[in-house]
């Protein structure tokens, strides 16, 4: 199967304790090496921020978004939410 992607990120360090990071990325298949019904692309972008409590416990915050296609036309939204809560040894 021929395809084709990429991915990109990126960072930013608002201060000391807080950082700012986005990403992407993209996977397209060919759609004549597809049948019916089979995943014709994907793409997902996300953005978050990590703040640093103290010297080695960090708490994290994500809103990512997933975007599949099929060959039939239907497109699949996935909406994704996470908190973390981290630990440095």
């Amino acid at each position: 199967m021929r395809a084709s992607g990429g991915w990109a990120q990126i960072s930013f360090l608002a201060t000391k304790r807080l950082t700012f990071n986005t990403y992407g990325g993209l996977e397209s298949n060919r759609t004549a090496d597809l049948l019916a019904g089979q995943i014709s692309r994907n793409f997902v972008y996300a953005v978050n921020s990590q703040y640093r409590l103290g010297p080695n416990i960090l708490l994290g915050l994500e809103v990512s978004q997933a975007r599949t296609a099929y060959t039939g036309g239907k497109i699949r939204l996935l909406n994704h939410y996470d908190l973390a809560l981290a630990y440095l040894f």
